[in-house]
């Protein structure tokens, strides 16, 4: 009777454990996708090639967490509702990166138009301009 208590006992503070591990996954995954928001907006604001690596790295990150995650709640016999929970943060995480993707193509676009096509115009409008005042001398 004592040595399945102790059984009892040894498999009750894995689980205790194994749950505290869990939860600090939990909440570091919940921190880096907060970090996932922040480095997309960081972007918008300065197109910084620094904040793109740092947005890789971090989903990086978040799938490998989700995967760790995944595999302990399957050794713990996962109830469904978990693993739509997990299934739904890797389709959210996956649409994330296509929209930061997307964010990252419109922002080429728009410095290319400034830079290669206005920033022409503008010097072809100086230069008439120029004309224009050289001649009105």
């Amino acid at each position: 009777m004592a040595h399945q208590s102790q059984i009892h006992l040894a498999n009750n503070q894995q689980l205790n454990y194994n749950s505290a591990a869990e939860m600090a996954l939990v909440y570091e995954l919940e921190r880096d996708v907060v970090d996932l928001q922040r480095n997309v907006l960081i972007y918008k604001e300065t197109a910084s090639e620094s904040s793109v690596l740092r947005f890789e790295s971090l989903l990086k990150s978040v799938y490998e967490k989700l995967g760790s995650l995944n595999s302990a709640q399957t050794k713990n016999d996962i109830k469904k509702t978990n693993q739509d929970l997990i299934d739904r943060m890797l389709i959210h995480l996956e649409d994330y990166s296509g929209n930061f993707k997307s964010v990252i193509e419109g922002r080429q676009r728009r410095t290319h138009i400034v830079e290669d096509r206005l920033q022409v115009d503008f010097e072809k409008m100086f230069v008439l301009m120029k004309n224009y005042d050289d001649k009105n001398k």
